[in-house]
């Protein structure tokens, strides 16, 4: 993967997505659904033998899965769910977050997600029984960057 970043760069990254979806919310929350949707091709393939009960993200509705991946000190992240709109939360997370160093994705990450998540609104993109999603897909990262570290 080698995609190494700093949390100036994770920042940006969120900020820009943010902008995005903050101004097609206020057009239509269609069109919101619709950009967090296209985040999904940035997914890439999920290996059948990391689909374990560890991997699972549990409170969601849909089967999501989540694997970090140790990159030396940097971590990765490789993720699958069945429905389109958490494809995206996943795209959205893994484009912003993969390649961040454990120590910093642990000091920072959760601070920025949250902020993100709350400043867009995004679980009201989806269905009462998706909305927490976002945040069971983050604390499964965060656990699983913990025990990298």
């Amino acid at each position: 993967m080698n995609n190494r970043k700093d949390v100036n760069q994770v920042q940006q990254f969120f900020a820009e997505v943010e902008e995005e979806l903050v101004s097609l919310q206020s057009i239509d929350s269609f069109e919101m659904l619709r950009e967090i949707i296209g985040y999904s091709k940035h997914l890439p393939e999920f290996p059948q033998d990391l689909m374990t009960e560890e991997n699972r993200v549990h409170g969601c509705q849909s089967t999501v899965f989540i694997s970090a991946q140790p990159e030396g000190e940097h971590v990765s992240f490789l993720a699958f769910s069945d429905a389109q709109v958490l494809r995206g939360y996943l795209g959205i997370l893994l484009q912003g977050l993969n390649g961040l160093p454990a120590r910093e994705f642990l000091q920072h990450a959760k601070g920025i997600v949250e902020g993100f998540a709350k400043r867009t609104n995004i679980a009201a993109s989806v269905t009462p029984t998706r909305a927490n999603a976002f945040g069971n897909i983050f604390e499964l990262m965060e656990k699983q960057v913990r025990e990298l570290a």
